[in-house]
Formats: C-alpha cells, structure tokens, sequence
C-alpha cells in the first residue's frame, strides 16, 4: 500500500496527547502507515494553547517525531 499523507486536525493532536494508552491508539496505527501532517494553522493553534511547561514539549514533539509538513 503506497503511504499517503494524512492532514490531522488540532482536536485529534489534542486528544492523542492527553490519552495514557498512546501505543493503543488509532492515531498511532496511521501514523505507521502514513505521513502525517499539520497546517500552520493547528501548530499555531497547538503551540499557542499549551502551558509555559508544555511548549517545550510540543516543540520537542514536532522535531523528534513527526515528519512534520506544513500545508500552507
């Protein structure tokens, strides 16, 4: 199966991130299988709604783990 890339939605980052059975979830199991991606607009949504704490961590999170593509 050929990967495609998968526009995610700021909710579903939402929702993924504040699950305590991440390896369970669907989130994980098409992110195996595909790119995902993030408009400007929910990385700005994302990083403009975290705590002080958790912009580090989300940042963190953009570099290490997706591969990030921002669809402008």
């Amino acid at each position: 199966m050929e990967n495609r890339r998968v526009l995610v939605d700021t909710s579903i980052v939402i929702d993924y991130l504040r699950r305590q059975d991440r390896p369970d979830t669907k989130f994980v199991k098409i992110f195996k299988d595909n790119e995902l991606c993030l408009s400007a607009i929910s990385i700005f949504e994302l990083y403009n709604g975290a705590t002080t704490t958790n912009k580090n961590k989300i940042l963190k999170l953009f570099a290490m783990i997706w591969k990030l593509l921002i669809l402008i």
